[in-house]
């Protein structure tokens, strides 16, 4: 019988439980863009718009037991871009979706009301944003994050296909191999993976740590004792009913990667500085356009601060290298901050354009 806390979890389904990125394989790549697409926009946010954001992302996704999964959507949606040229975040995932994006259509449903509310975003923006300020009000790191991803108009702008997102039956070369592509060192692999600390895997119904709405190095501390698990038909389980995966074991079958496992296991601040730059970077992958000034993702904190970012990320040899400066907010703020104030929405009825659905070949 599973302890509590398992069961406990089980009542969040499916968001809490909808967050693992590693889900699915092979598929078929769309080729052209829809005519006069550009890939770049810019938002006209204001201070007070984001502070009011970060409110209404923590009270209507983060306390509706929706954070793991939000965080799951802003890591599909940018990490699709491949060193290729196609992918990245441009909230594609309204027209087409692959096997892996398993339960996101009601992670997107729950964005849908704020972007009602503030129009003035595009949902790439507001997908990743919402990761950002999850990870960073859930007690993890503060990302620098910054804004300017523009939103596909169709099936055909920065197509992606199964391929372009990891699959959790993996070894570590195939890891290696997935990510390389897309311009992540193996330090940077190991330290995205901890974003399993957060929520857990619909198909075995159970969570990787036994505090899966919070941002830690449990998921860390776990691996780093890997005979504690059994293996069970599509991953292992330890004793606490806890799970890992086998694209997470191969973690600590590789020497290299097990070098990090064991370091974030011991040291949460090196995990917390190691993944605040692997997910900005990731939130970045693929951007042609200038990007905006850094927005501060911690509710109660400054909105935008520090020079505009004026340069590209992503097709350079690293594929995700962003030029441009800026420094990150840190002013205080209510969320009530500059003109205007802060209104809590009601959540209307809103549909969403069908996405395609790739499966597995």
């Amino acid at each position: 019988m599973f302890p509590t806390v398992i069961l406990a979890m089980l009542a969040l389904q499916p968001f809490v439980l909808a967050t693992c990125p590693f889900l699915g394989s092979v598929g078929t790549h769309l080729t052209r863009r829809s005519e006069n697409w550009s890939p770049t926009y810019q938002n006209t946010m204001t201070s007070a718009d984001w502070q009011n954001l970060k409110l209404d992302i923590q009270a209507q996704v983060m306390q509706a037991g929706h954070g793991p999964a939000a965080v799951r959507l802003a890591w599909h949606d940018a990490g699709t871009y491949t060193l290729a040229g196609s992918g990245g975040p441009h909230a594609q995932k309204r027209f087409i979706s692959v096997v892996q994006d398993t339960g996101l259509d009601a992670t997107m449903s729950v964005m849908e009301p704020l972007k009602s509310k503030y129009p003035q975003i595009s949902y790439a923006d507001l997908w990743s944003f919402a990761g950002a300020v999850v990870v960073a009000n859930s007690g993890g790191p503060s990302v620098k994050w910054r804004p300017n991803r523009a939103d596909a108009v169709d099936v055909f702008d920065e197509p992606f296909t199964t391929n372009d997102l990891p699959d959790f039956t993996w070894n570590a070369a195939q890891l290696k191999r997935f990510f390389y592509a897309k311009g992540f060192n193996d330090r940077e692999i190991v330290a995205l993976s901890g974003g399993h600390c957060l929520g857990g895997v619909p198909q075995l119904n159970a969570p990787w740590t036994s505090t899966p709405l919070e941002f830690n190095n449990a998921y860390f501390v776990l691996l780093n004792n890997p005979d504690q698990y059994t293996a069970i038909d599509g991953g292992y389980r330890n004793r606490d009913g806890l799970i890992m995966l086998a694209s997470d074991m191969a973690l600590v079958e590789d020497e290299t990667f097990a070098q990090f496992v064991s370091l974030y296991a011991q040291d949460e601040e090196a995990f917390f500085n190691d993944f605040a730059s692997a997910w900005e970077k990731l939130s970045e992958l693929g951007i042609t356009g200038g990007l905006g000034q850094y927005v501060d993702a911690r509710v109660g904190s400054g909105g935008s601060s520090g020079a505009s970012g004026s340069g590209s990320s992503g097709s350079g040899s690293s594929g995700a290298g962003s030029n441009g400066s800026g420094s990150n907010g840190s002013g205080s703020g209510s969320g009530n901050n500059g003109s205007g104030s802060y209104q809590p929405y009601s959540p209307p009825h809103h549909g969403r354009v069908k996405a395609v659905r790739i499966g597995r070949n």
